[in-house]
Order: structure tokens, then C-alpha cells, then sequence
């Protein structure tokens, strides 16, 4: 094909975009503080309708009130979570 000209489907590349791929980051978690709900379900692959549900029942740790419309939940309890189910997965 001709310059300037482009296949069906195909995405041309400029100096914005260097690649049409997508990279994911490498998520660490903090050793104390806190995580907002997305950042825990970056490590533990829940819903969040399923993750308030496993809260509410006390099958997940509750989360601290950091403010009037802020929740976060400790990281040592979410450490502590991840033990727990490693744990489980092994027994079971």
C-alpha cells in the first residue's frame, strides 16, 4: 500500500503512541500503612460487591474509617488475609 494509507483494523503509531501495547506495572505492597479497596484488590482478586459481602460476614478483615467518605483496610491485615488463604489453599 501507498504512504499515508492503512490496513482495516490496523492502528498507526506516531510520536504519541511508540507501541500498541499494553504493560502492567508491578504492584508492591507497602509493609505498614493503609489500602484503599483497589489497591487490595490488586492481591486479592474479589468483586467489590463480593469483598463488602465477605466484610460484612467477617470473613474479611473490617476496614478504618479515614474519614466522613473514606475507607481503607491495614496492610498488615491484609498480609494477614493472604497467609490465611495460602493456608486454606494448601489444606484444602
Amino acid at each position: 500500500m501507498g504512504r499515508g494509507r492503512k490496513k482495516v483494523g490496523e492502528t498507526p503509531l506516531n510520536q504519541d503512541t511508540q507501541e500498541n501495547t499494553r504493560t502492567e506495572e508491578t504492584v508492591k505492597m507497602p509493609e505498614v500503612g493503609f489500602l484503599r479497596l483497589r489497591d487490595v484488590l490488586r492481591f486479592i482478586p474479589y468483586k467489590p460487591a463480593a469483598w463488602y459481602a465477605g466484610v460484612k460476614s467477617g470473613r474479611f478483615p473490617k476496614p478504618v474509617k479515614l474519614g466522613p467518605r473514606a475507607v481503607a483496610w491495614r496492610v498488615e491485615d491484609i498480609r494477614q488475609l493472604i497467609a490465611d488463604l495460602g493456608k486454606q489453599a494448601e489444606e484444602g
